[in-house]
């Protein structure tokens, strides 16, 4: 999972001759390369388009030492492809267990959005408070009673200062199952 531990797994698979795979949620050098295009500040500006080169020439690298490199879009494919991994390449989109996650018949619920994501992760920070500042008001302009639930392992305090009447920081719940998760608006 994900190139950062890839090389120690590889080296690993490579002793006892068994194909090493990869898989990654994203393409990890494109989150500085965001990051980048909107900063204000020259110098971290700078910093952020170096740290995106230094990631991608890692990142390409270890993933051509892999037998097969699995994405979870066919855009996340195409960069790697395009940022020069020559390894086999698998799209596995993401799914949801349909048998566990089952819409309910009746229900008299509040319209909510929720996102769901650790917050250990930098790319969700700047998902939520991006989402918050862009289309957060265009919705509520659109559906006044709708509200927001944000669940998600060590939110940050840019995050949890986002909680209002409408927006709710739970942060880390044991299970997102719609009833558990949003107990407080159902």
């Amino acid at each position: 999972e994900h190139f950062h531990i890839a090389c120690a797994i590889i080296r690993e698979c490579r002793r006892f001759g068994i194909p090493a795979l990869i898989s990654e949620q994203g393409v990890e050098f494109v989150i500085p390369q965001r990051i980048a295009r909107v900063c204000k500040n020259p110098f971290q500006k700078g910093v952020m388009w170096q740290e995106a080169w230094r990631i991608r020439k890692k990142e390409v690298a270890v993933l051509n030492q892999a037998d097969i490199c699995l994405e979870t879009s066919e855009e996340d494919s195409w960069l790697i492809r395009s940022a020069g991994v020559k390894a086999s390449i698998a799209v596995i989109p993401n799914g949801v267990d349909f048998d566990y996650f089952q819409p309910q018949e009746e229900i008299n619920a509040v319209p909510t959005l929720i996102f769901i994501g650790s917050f250990a992760f930098l790319g969700n920070i700047d998902a939520v408070l991006w989402f918050s500042s862009q289309i957060w008001p265009k919705i509520k302009n659109a559906i006044p009673d709708c509200r927001w639930l944000i669940l998600g392992y060590k939110p940050s305090k840019e995050i949890r200062r986002l909680a209002t009447q409408d927006i709710e920081v739970k942060g880390w719940v044991p299970d997102i199952d719609v009833d558990d998760a949003t107990d407080a608006w159902i």
